[in-house]
């Protein structure tokens, strides 16, 4: 059997190698990531990466991979998308890159959106929160008298936070993380199937990217992270409640001291602090399982071998002056980069329903169906 390289005139480029030199060339491609989407899908949009991970192959000790690698770059070089056909022009093998980008041209680009009301979205917000709601009042019962008692030792503020026992949060990092598992998974399998990619294979690389991030992400929740499967401080942690619930009780009591407020009355306070409170836990769950929806989309991008950027779009019903704006301001950005106010992708923020759009290879500039970009049109 004979390979040819479809490109992208949808024509043969030629032909590049027999069915013994292509198995050489993908046994010997493991080593360069630029080549997995093209030897796993038979095709890629990354073409320049491709080429010059053939380059490099073109000195392999086995001169049948070198040869095979070279005719492979010089056919592929200059094209904006290619697929590799066994031989049949007229019914190439279509590569998972192809069928995805057609299809995105021809509809709206599927989007990753906090507002998920799937299965496991729903299940994870019921779990989340019932676990929050359990944590936050085990941690007011072993707070509260505490604070009091330095307060009426008239301890300033930064010393009373620094008593504080965050001990009852570790108990929300299982039951959440576990929740989160399955939302990850059941995005990132959502995302692949927006983009027309049934490869077991990836998916099964996004469920194991979703098992290390949901761990992860429920360690720093509570200011942790894990070290040799033990719970040790993390200073920092992103989004973690123990530091934003530091700020609030520092905050709680240096007004207490300003405004005279006495100890009896700070305990009222604390008892109906909305550190503690269900309405909290309501807003964890929503904003982790939120998270957790935008990241699984991110991990099947990734491993997708289909997008190479996304955008940040806020909602319809947006009118804030804040970080949102500016990460949308922000355009197109890479895929592993972060959007100005430091997030990879939404919420930026509790309560945020801004979206991510996936930016595909050889859709720069925003290309219509007609092949015109935007400034184009404009002109």
């Amino acid at each position: 059997m004979s390979y040819e390289l479809i490109g992208d005139s949808g024509e043969s480029l030629g032909q590049f190698a027999s069915g013994m030199g292509y198995a050489a060339l993908i046994a010997a491609g493991k080593a360069q990531p630029a080549l997995h989407s093209l030897f796993l899908h038979g095709g890629s949009y990354d073409v320049p990466a491709c080429v010059t991970a053939l380059r490099v192959m073109e000195g392999h000790d086995d001169s049948a991979v070198g040869d095979t690698a070279r005719a492979l770059a010089i056919l592929a070089d200059g094209q904006e998308w290619i697929v590799i056909s066994n031989g049949v022009v007229s019914d190439p093998l279509e590569p998972a890159e192809k069928s995805a980008h057609a299809t995105l041209r021809k509809s709206s680009p599927p989007i990753a959106s906090p507002d998920d009301n799937s299965p496991a979205a729903v299940a994870a917000r019921r779990l989340i929160r019932r676990a929050a709601e359990e944590a936050l009042t085990d941690l007011r019962i072993a707070n509260v008298d505490d604070i009091v008692a330095a307060y009426e030792n008239e301890a300033s503020a930064d010393a009373v936070v620094e008593i504080l026992d965050f001990g009852p949060l570790d108990g929300m990092v299982e039951p959440v993380s576990a929740a989160l598992r399955d939302v990850l998974a059941a995005a990132g399998q959502r995302a692949l199937e927006d983009l027309h990619i049934d490869d077991t294979a990836i998916v099964d690389l996004v469920n194991d990217d979703a098992i290390l991030w949901a761990d992860t992400r429920g360690a720093e929740l509570v200011g942790k992270k894990w070290v040799d499967d033990e719970l040790v401080d993390n200073p920092d942690a992103r989004w973690a409640i123990s530091e934003s619930t530091r700020d609030d009780i520092r905050e709680l009591v240096s007004n207490s001291y300003r405004d005279g407020v006495t100890p009896r009355d700070l305990a009222k306070q604390l008892q109906e602090a909305y550190d503690f409170s269900l309405a909290r836990a309501k807003v964890i769950a929503q904003t982790e399982t939120a998270k957790a929806s935008v990241s699984g989309s991110l991990m099947g991008w990734r491993r997708s071998g289909v997008v190479q950027g996304k955008s940040w779009q806020v909602s319809d019903d947006y009118d804030q002056d804040d970080e949102c704006g500016d990460n949308e301001d922000a355009g197109v950005i890479a895929l592993d980069d972060d959007f100005p106010s430091g997030d990879d992708g939404p919420p930026a923020h509790p309560s945020c329903r801004c979206a991510l759009v996936p930016e595909l290879y050889g859709e720069e500039g925003g290309a219509d169906e007609t092949g015109e970009t935007a400034d184009e049109d404009e002109a």
